[in-house]
């Protein structure tokens, strides 16, 4: 910390025990610059604002006809579906049923990274996923709302 700030909270008296050994460290510093400049140089945003964000909201527009799941959603690289009991009438899944927890761990089956946040599902793939790589997220998310519809059916809950 600087002088001023210093010297105001020393003059107020006591131990200021504060701090992280990572805080403002000039390593971590260096690494977010380069990063910044590695996103700059390499057009990341760029590919996320022209392609990649599209490629990704329309596969979830596409993943949103599934019987289980609705009400996509997205905002750059992150994308969201709702999954419902009937989707027709809006009628959610009751939460003994743990669905958001059955696909999540069906996504993991499926090789893909999702949140559960109750019954909605949330993906922030990297900003550099290519097209190819975003439709192939998509298909296996679409497997993964096959065997949690399945696992759903056996178990009653539809």
């Amino acid at each position: 910390m600087g002088r001023r700030v210093g010297d105001a909270l020393a003059s107020s008296g006591g131990e200021f025990e504060h701090g992280f050994t990572y805080s403002g460290h000039p390593a971590c510093c260096a690494v977010a610059l380069a990063a910044l400049r590695a996103l700059r140089g390499e057009s990341v945003l760029e590919h996320v604002r022209e392609r990649a964000q599209q490629r990704l909201h329309a596969g979830f527009a596409g993943l949103a006809e599934h019987s289980l799941a609705g009400d996509a959603a997205g905002l750059g690289m992150t994308a969201a579906l709702m999954l419902w009991r009937d989707k027709a009438r809006r009628e959610p899944f009751p939460a003994e049923a743990q669905v958001g927890l059955r696909c999540r761990e069906a996504c993991f089956d499926a090789g893909v990274v999702m949140r559960a946040v109750g019954s909605r599902m949330i993906v922030a793939p990297p900003l550099v996923s290519t097209e190819s790589e975003l439709d192939e997220m998509c298909r296996r998310i679409g497997l993964a709302l096959d065997r949690t519809r399945d696992g759903l059916r056996a178990d009653g809950w539809l």
